[in-house]
């Protein structure tokens, strides 16, 4: 099974529920029928409105309902409805977990999740301590998805921008 959203709050009072995307072509949910939130579901419909992600489930029909049952679920389909990717495209999904090497062979983190932000930033755990770097090619030098790593040419600065601070 991939992850392909994260249910948010409900909305209305028909037992619709946001959606906060897990994917990059938010158009995908277009095509998916049915979700396991971990059972299966069936789904009524996806609907876009400006850039939010509505779903509606079937048998879910009221507010209450969508919040006792739905929210913060994660939204999954099975591998088989993987969507096609281009070269240098990727699931979020495949990204987690990856372990960050700079270019030296060195460890310097693990990706925890993927933050959008104009472009995709990893949020990877180094030691404890968060670190944002931007998933692009400047950056980002290669992305094994079979080995699980990322190699990562990134500044000094970048690595302990949120470290904390020495004040002796």
């Amino acid at each position: 099974m991939i992850s392909i959203g994260k249910i948010g709050k409900p909305i209305g009072v028909k037992g619709e529920v946001n959606v906060l995307p897990l994917t990059s072509n938010i158009f995908r949910y277009k095509k998916v029928r049915e979700v396991y939130l971990p059972e299966k579901r069936e789904v009524e419909y996806f609907k876009f409105l400006s850039k939010k992600i509505i779903l509606k489930i079937k048998g879910i029909n009221t507010y209450e309902e969508a919040y006792l049952y739905l929210k913060g679920r994660e939204i999954k389909i099975p591998e088989s409805e993987k969507l096609e990717l281009s070269e240098d495209e990727y699931f979020y999904s495949d990204l987690i977990d990856c372990l960050l090497i700079d270019v030296k062979g060195n460890s310097v983190g693990k990706v925890k999740a993927i933050m959008e932000a104009g472009n995709e930033i990893l949020i990877a755990d180094n030691n404890g301590v968060e670190i944002l770097i931007p998933f692009v090619k400047e950056f980002c030098k290669n992305v094994d998805i079979k080995g699980k790593t990322i190699t990562v040419d990134i500044p000094q600065e970048l690595l302990t921008l949120n470290s904390p601070i020495d004040k002796s």
